[in-house]
């Protein structure tokens, strides 16, 4: 076999055994996919613990629309609903910051979600922050 032949076999099965070690793209069990809050990412179950839980540890110091129509979209729109969830576990409430409990705070982002007009689907926002890292906040389509 000649060199230049030799080469290109050997430039092939490299390229063969590369395809045969790299997971193949889409492959859900290798990249985690990525929704948007469209799909419907929290119920009305949650909606109403959510409400209840922003009743309880929110609304005395302000109202929804801090957190509702155009300055939620501008400042949420693209992105993830950890950004958020985080935001909040973080800051609030202001006298004693990280103190709602995170089963809570997720009901809470589901209310606040649900206020900006995303739909509920049948499964709840999940409470946990790496599975709120693969969700995306998108602007909501306008109705037609």
């Amino acid at each position: 076999m000649s060199r230049p032949s030799q080469r290109l076999l050997a430039v092939v099965a490299s390229g063969l055994f590369a395809l045969q070690i790299l997971p193949a793209q889409g492959d859900s069990t290798t990249t985690p996919t990525t929704r948007s809050v469209i799909s419907g990412v929290f119920n009305t179950e949650q909606v109403a613990r959510g409400r209840a839980g922003h009743r309880a540890q929110c609304a005395s110091c302000h109202g929804t629309e801090a957190y509702t129509g155009e300055a939620f979209a501008s400042a949420w729109k693209g992105q993830k609903v950890f950004d958020l969830f985080e935001l909040i576990r973080t800051t609030m409430p202001n006298d004693n910051p990280g103190s709602i409990p995170q089963n809570e705070l997720v009901d809470i982002v589901a209310y606040i979600l649900n206020l900006n007009g995303y739909p509920p689907g049948e499964a709840e926002l999940p409470n946990d922050p790496e599975a709120l890292k693969r969700i995306v906040i998108d602007t909501i389509p306008p109705r037609s």
